[in-house]
């Protein structure tokens, strides 16, 4: 369980890391959260991190077990992230 959270916070840390340019694997989540309330997110991609990381954490230093519903719901809720966060490139025009 450790693995599976550590490995998923790193992921969207190095998302975070290269879609915002700052340190993100660097930074504690209480810094990363910070440093994202200051960016213009979406209020449901910032509520996203703010459930997820703590999560991440606690599974990873705290040993707490989440259950397998919360395993799933914490993938779903990272690619939501990533999905609602990601740069879109725009439409060319063709003429």
């Amino acid at each position: 369980m450790k693995d599976y959270y550590s490995l998923l916070s790193e992921i969207v840390r190095e998302f975070i890391e290269a879609r915002f340019s700052n340190l993100a694997l660097e930074m504690s989540t209480p810094e990363i959260l910070a440093d994202m309330k200051e960016k213009e997110l979406e209020k449901e991609a910032l509520q996203i991190l703010t459930e997820l990381l703590p999560l991440t954490d606690m599974a990873k230093f705290a040993k707490v077990k989440p259950i397998g519903e919360e395993n799933e719901a914490a993938m779903q809720q990272a690619m939501r992230f990533v999905s609602l966060t990601q740069e879109r490139k725009e439409e060319s025009d063709v003429s």
